[in-house]
């Protein structure tokens, strides 16, 4: 049974249970790094208790044998949604059915608690092999509603023996209670673009937003499908004149009318390579005046070159002439969640989550050594990966990126796809073995064009395709001959050769 602990303190045996199965990294290597004093974790702890409710799972014989958080919000956009955080099972206790005894008990938990919850959330690294070879979440009812790229970062320098270099994708799942999806209101028309005149008469200007908009953008986002418009006027314009402050807003204006805005969070939940792109607002849902706002930010980090390497924003699904000027933008739909977002009179809206790539060259040199080191560091047999890659392959590669980093300017664009083969390739222990299929095609199909004319560029791309089609089996290791022939000669490909295929030095 489901065991609340938000009020163990320090010296309890329930503190530390939960502190043991947290840290254990033969199932939870994916989350915080190990804390080796128990004082050190206590203030995550707290931080836990005070989000939302943190549990042990006690089996008839009196044993901890697992953990998990729950968070849940009564008010605002996402009040239908409760979060799963935190699910470990101890690990004397793997393989004997805990972890579906646990996603049964919350299931029923909130069921009972939460009435006006209707969606069951929880999110998982692409490196877990348990959510990802295994099946488990979907074995238990969650749907995968879609996943981004690179969202995770890597926790190679706590973890020695880690095999993932580099980021890791977030898959994003969801259990339904259908019975009270059933009661709601949920919307399903389409929001509409109606012609602005002011754009007829005024060119578009994109700034910071400064103190004195503040009163202006406060009354734009009344009644908007946004977070801000939850808030009471006084409360809203304060949280408005915090961002402003700390540069955090920007709009487009045309004449002096403000037609679009948007907030910027550039460390959200730790993450400290992603920015989102948040309360976003385009009056009257102009499509010009979208791709415009979402153009402008996107130059900005291009330009700024900091630490910034994805850029990540929300939008309600029903909202076309928004998500089209965010597709044409350069932005790619990475999930869909149905009935998520709920407005200020009570109606439930589907979103869509987009994310930009800002990653290249350099990035796909550093993955690239990374999983060098990260290949060589595990030769002692220690671990393994599912999908190993020769180390003379990864030397070569390593040579090749250093040499056109070197010679040979690029595009953003070509950037970009250099970086998405070389991540594709150095971790793939990251994809199912569908997903690594799918990544094959879209490279092939984005290369054959873009890179025509250049033979080193062709040769980076031949050697990580090889490397793709030969290891598209993650358990086994190569894939069978027929199967990769039938691969092959669907898509007529010729395979590189055999050079590629080097055993580890």
């Amino acid at each position: 049974m489901l065991k609340l602990i938000n009020d163990a303190n320090f010296a309890s045996k329930e503190y530390e249970a939960f502190k043991q199965m947290y840290d254990d990294p033969k199932n939870n290597s994916w989350m915080f790094s190990p804390y080796d004093r128990k004082g050190d974790f206590w203030p995550i702890f707290q931080m836990y208790v005070k989000a939302g409710e943190v549990f042990l799972y006690v089996n008839e014989k009196a044993e901890y044998v697992g953990i998990c958080r729950l968070t849940t919000t009564e008010k605002g956009p996402y009040q239908c949604v409760a979060t799963i955080n935190s699910l470990a099972i101890s690990s004397n206790h793997h393989r004997q059915g805990y972890g579906k005894q646990i996603l049964d008990a919350l299931k029923e938990y909130t069921r009972e608690k939460y009435r006006h919850v209707l969606r069951l959330e929880l999110a998982y690294e692409g490196d877990n092999p348990v959510a990802i070879v295994g099946d488990f979440y979907d074995k238990n009812g969650f749907q995968c509603e879609g996943f981004c790229l690179d969202w995770f970062g890597s926790r190679a320098i706590h973890f020695k023996e880690t095999r993932f270099p580099w980021y890791t994708t977030e898959y994003f799942a969801c259990y339904f209670y259908e019975d009270k999806m059933k009661e709601i209101n949920l919307k399903k028309g389409v929001l509409q673009a109606t012609s602005n005149s002011f754009l007829e008469k005024n060119e578009l200007s994109f700034r910071f937003a400064n103190i004195g908009d503040t009163e202006a953008i406060t009354r734009l986002y009344e009644n908007s499908l946004t977070s801000w418009a939850h808030e009471a006027l006084e409360n809203r314009s304060q949280l408005i004149g915090e961002s402003i402050n700390t540069k955090k807003v920007f709009l487009v204006s045309t004449g002096h009318t403000i037609v679009a805005a948007c907030e910027i969070d550039e460390s959200p939940k730790g993450i400290e390579h992603t920015a989102i792109i948040q309360n976003l607002l385009i009056l009257d849902h102009e499509p010009t005046t979208a791709a415009f706002l979402v153009e402008n930010v996107v130059e900005h980090y291009k330009k700024l070159k900091s630490n910034i390497k994805r850029l990540e924003l929300n939008t309600i699904a029903e909202d076309k002439s928004l998500i089209h000027s965010v597709e044409i933008s350069g932005f790619k739909c990475a999930a869909k969640f149905p009935a998520r977002f709920c407005d200020v009179h009570g109606s439930f809206w589907d979103e869509h989550i987009f994310e930009y790539s800002l990653f290249g060259l350099q990035d796909a040199l550093n993955c690239c050594t990374q999983r060098k080191k990260s290949e060589f560091n595990l030769t002692s047999g220690i671990e393994k990966f599912y999908v190993p890659l020769p180390l003379g392959f990864l030397a070569q590669l390593e040579e090749k990126l250093t040499g056109i980093q070197s010679s040979e300017p690029l595009t953003f664009v070509e950037e970009q796809l250099i970086y998405q083969l070389v991540r594709v390739v150095c971790t793939q222990d990251c994809y199912s073995l569908e997903s690594r299929h799918k990544n094959y095609l879209q490279l092939q199909s984005s290369f054959a064009t873009t890179f025509a004319a250049s033979k080193a560029l062709e040769e980076i791309y031949m050697m990580g395709i090889g490397q793709l089609t030969q290891k598209l089996d993650s358990n086994v290791g190569l894939l069978h001959p027929i199967m990769q022939h039938t691969i092959l000669q669907e898509q007529n490909v010729v395979l590189p050769p055999s050079d590629f295929s080097l055993t580890h030095n």
